[in-house]
C-alpha cells in the first residue's frame, strides 16, 4: 500500500505541531497518531508511531534530564513489561483479521471521542507508587493495541505531587519506553511497508526534533488553553472521519 505525497506532507507538519505541544504541555502525540490512523493501514500504524515518537521522546528526555525523578519509574517498569507483552500478542492477532479493520478504525475514533469528552477527568489516588503501577499497566497493554496512551496517562501523572517540568519529564520517559519497545514490530509488518512509509518515518523523526526544541524555546510564552482548544477541535474532526468514513461507510458500502 503506497502513501500519497499529500499524506506525507500532512504528517510532517502535524509532527512538528504535536512535538511542540508535547514539549509545552507533556501531551500531544495523540493528534499525530489520530492523523496517522486516518491515512495509514492499521497494521503499520503502531510500529511506525513507535519509531517516530521514540525520536521525539529521546529529545524531551534530554531537554528535561535534570527534572527526572528516577525512583518513580521502578513500579512503572515492573507493571509495564508484562502488560506490553500481552498487548503485542493481541496486536499480532488483530492485524491478521482483515474484516476487523473497519471496527478497529471505529474503535480508535471512539477512543478519541472519549479523550475529548473526559479532558477534565481527575484521579483521586495520591500514592505515587500506586499511580505509577496503574499507569504502567495502561501504557503497556494499550500502547500496543491503540498505539497512543498519553491521554490515559495524563490524569494519573497530573495526580503526582511534582512540578510541571518534572511531569513533562515523567511523560517523556514513559513515552520513550512505550514507543521504543514497539520499533522491532516493524519487522513483523515489513512486507506491508513501502518507500513512502520509510520517508514518513524519516521526515516525522526530523520534524519531531524540530518541534521538541521549538517547544522548549516557547515554554511559558504561549497559552496552553489556546493550544488545547485547537488540539481538541482537530481530534474531534479526525475521530468523526475514523468512525464515519473509515468505519461505517466501509461496512455499509
Amino acid at each position: 500500500m503506497g502513501v500519497s505525497p499529500a499524506a506525507i506532507a500532512l504528517l510532517f507538519f502535524c509532527a512538528i505541531f504535536t512535538a511542540i505541544m508535547s514539549t509545552v504541555t507533556g501531551d500531544g502525540g495523540v493528534l499525530l497518531f489520530a492523523v496517522m490512523a486516518s491515512v495509514l493501514e492499521y497494521a503499520v500504524i503502531v510500529p511506525m508511531y513507535g519509531a517516530v515518537q521514540t525520536t521525539s521522546a529521546i529529545c524531551r528526555v534530554w531537554l528535561y534530564r535534570r527534572d527526572i525523578i528516577f525512583s518513580l519509574f521502578w513500579p512503572f517498569l515492573i507493571a509495564f513489561l508484562p502488560a506490553i507483552a500481552l498487548g503485542i500478542v493481541v496486536w499480532l492477532y488483530l492485524i491478521e483479521i482483515k474484516e476487523a479493520q473497519p471496527y478497529i478504525k471505529m474503535g480508535i475514533g471512539l477512543y478519541l471521542f472519549v479523550f475529548v469528552s473526559t479532558v477534565k477527568f481527575r484521579v483521586r489516588i495520591k500514592d505515587p507508587k500506586r499511580l505509577m503501577v496503574i499507569t504502567g499497566v495502561i501504557s503497556g497493554f494499550l500502547s500496543a493495541i491503540v498505539g497512543v496512551v498519553g491521554s490515559l496517562q495524563a490524569p494519573f501523572f497530573a495526580a503526582l505531587d511534582v512540578t510541571k517540568e518534572e511531569r513533562v519529564a515523567i511523560f517523556s520517559i514513559a513515552s520513550l519506553l512505550a514507543n521504543g519497545i514497539k520499533i522491532p514490530l516493524l519487522i513483523v509488518v515489513a512486507e506491508k511497508l513501502s518507500t513512502g512509509h520509510g520517508i514518513i518515518i524519516g521526515l516525522i523523526a526530523i520534524s519531531s526534533v524540530i518541534g521538541a526544541f521549538a517547544g522548549r524555546k516557547i515554554m511559558g510564552k504561549i497559552s496552553e488553553d489556546v493550544y488545547k482548544r485547537a488540539f481538541h477541535a482537530l481530534l474531534f474532526l479526525i475521530a468523526c472521519k475514523l468512525v464515519i468514513w473509515d468505519g461505517i461507510k466501509v461496512l455499509l458500502f
